[in-house]
């Protein structure tokens, strides 16, 4: 089954990645025609061009990270898993990155409603700004610098969370199957059908698709692990 799901997620990553190459097409194509409909010659164009790639390049990255805050995959740090899911040992996997994506996110949520009713005046005076750098009239090249930000901080946003989800979640669990195996290993001359459990777990784990949650494979981890040790410590 597992097997099955992470088939059906390489297909639906698959259809994402086209759909964000898709969407990056047609951001690019309008910066062209844009910039082509108000140049009268090739230094016009490739000066109103490359400030509305920069223009463009700003608001993806900004979007990423806000994309990368809430794609963060959430493991044993969750409020769900509990002190008595840690291994014997007391000791459980660096969970800074995430307790910092969860404060910041609800910082960034908190700041943005609170400031909703300053919104439009601030990207008014924002797109105002950008406006000389795009040539043309000045109010549509105000209408096309919000056009830049809206749309292309969405893409960001997108692509950053897509990228987050599908690989960071993905690296975290390679490092918990590594760290099984390891265990897997030392325990193979005091406990070898333990070992050979540890090593199936770790196997699991390594194949769980990466968008799964990972809250509750990480405490089974930990868990198989303290049983580990305190078998061990015990000998």
């Amino acid at each position: 089954m597992q097997r099955v799901a992470a088939s059906d997620e390489s297909g639906a990553g698959a259809a994402a990645w086209w759909a964000s190459a898709g969407l990056l097409l047609v951001g690019t194509g309008g910066l062209v025609g844009f910039s082509l409909g108000s140049s009268n010659n090739l230094a016009q164009f490739l000066d109103v061009f490359a400030s509305a790639v920069l223009f463009a390049l700003a608001a993806a990255a900004s979007g990423a990270f806000f994309g990368f805050l809430f794609g963060v995959p959430r493991t044993l740090a969750s409020t769900e898993s509990g002190p008595a899911e840690m291994g014997a040992s007391g000791v459980r996997a660096n969970t800074n990155l995430e307790q910092v994506s969860d404060w910041l996110t609800k910082i960034l949520i908190g700041a943005t409603i609170t400031q909703l009713g300053n919104f439009p005046s601030a990207a008014a005076k924002l797109f105002n700004a950008m406006a000389p750098a795009l040539g043309s009239d000045a109010g549509d090249a105000a209408a096309f610098a919000g056009s830049i930000v809206i749309y292309f901080a969405v893409f960001g946003f997108l692509t950053g969370w897509l990228v987050t989800r599908l690989f960071l979640g993905q690296a975290m669990r390679n490092a918990d199957a590594t760290r099984l195996l390891a265990t897997a290993n030392a325990m193979e001359s005091v406990d070898p059908d333990k070992a050979a459990e540890l090593r199936v777990v770790a196997e699991e784990l390594a194949t769980t698709p990466a968008t799964w949650p990972t809250s509750r494979v990480s405490s089974q981890l930990d868990t198989l692990i303290g049983e580990v040790e305190k078998r061990e410590s015990t000998k």
